[in-house]
């Protein structure tokens, strides 16, 4: 399992260095740094399904319903963050991306009527801090009229997403999970990745966008496998997983860029994380 795992990650890289060769940016990071920030999390992200031992402590039951939601938490939070950040810059967004994701991540448990204990709820409150803290100590966020309406759009569209997967789960005799499903998710995933490119790193021409839906499509290798293989999504270990990132990506942020401000995104992560583990463990 453990080399399942270093497969996912390896795959994964892939997509890294692929990206990182279709963006024109000159204040972005190198291959190498992208091979780096794989070369870390690979082995973290096989040290977790060794730990996890395909036994996660959530079990959804219309499970790629709920990789779906997850995947539109993530994309309407990276429309929100665009909306939010003063500059278009990709040592930004680079910064920023992880943490919207966790707090995404959070959001789809709260909104995708998990049962939580009342520990793992205290989580999702020490995340939601971690973001207010964040939006406190950024002078570049403003919380205006527009980011209040995204926020309402992501509730509306994840409550009509969970809906359609409770109604999928009375429908159906039984959720075994078949490769036309996890390919769909696979495509829907490629047109949100598109367009959140064409939003984040300002893409012009229609060949860059053909490269976003090919990485995203090379991207869904890694989870669609995984998924595909095990027959469940334990979204436990996605979050788990999405809480790493934040601390990757500040570091090699703070050896790249040298920002000032790095000390309150970095505790903001740390905040977030420490919130992620008790919902994760809680």
């Amino acid at each position: 399992m453990y080399s399942f795992g270093i497969l996912v990650g390896l795959t994964s890289s892939l997509t890294l260095v692929f990206r990182a060769s279709t963006i024109k940016d000159t204040k972005l990071s190198t291959n190498q740094l992208n091979l780096l920030y794989r070369v870390i999390a690979t082995p973290i992200f096989g040290f977790i399904l060794y730990i996890y031992n395909v036994n996660p402590l959530v079990v959804a039951d219309g499970f790629w319903f709920y990789y779906l939601a997850l995947l539109a938490v993530n994309y309407l939070f990276s429309h929100l963050q665009v909306r939010a950040l003063h500059k278009y810059s990709f040592s930004n967004v680079t910064v920023f991306e992880p943490l919207t994701m966790v707090f995404g991540g959070i959001l789809s448990y709260f909104f995708l009527g998990e049962h939580l204990a009342p520990l793992q709820y205290l989580g999702m409150l020490i995340v939601a801090l971690a973001f207010v803290y964040l939006v406190y100590t950024e002078k570049s966020i403003t919380l205006n009229s527009q980011i209040l309406r995204d926020m309402l759009i992501l509730y509306v569209t994840v409550s009509i997403v969970h809906a359609l997967a409770k109604q999928a789960v009375l429908l159906s005799s039984s959720m075994i999970v078949t490769f036309y499903q996890v390919f769909l998710v696979g495509v829907l995933f490629a047109v949100t990745t598109a367009f959140a490119g064409e939003k984040l790193y300002r893409f012009k021409d229609l060949k860059t966008n053909k490269n976003i839906v090919a990485l995203a499509i090379l991207h869904l290798v890694g989870f669609g496998l995984l998924t595909y293989t095990y027959r469940v999504l334990p979204l436990s270990i996605v979050v788990t997983l999405l809480a790493i990132r934040p601390f990757i990506s500040l570091l090699l942020s703070q050896i790249k860029y040298r920002e000032k401000n790095i000390k309150y995104k970095f505790i903001a992560a740390c905040i977030a994380f420490l919130g992620v583990l008790v919902i994760a463990f809680g």
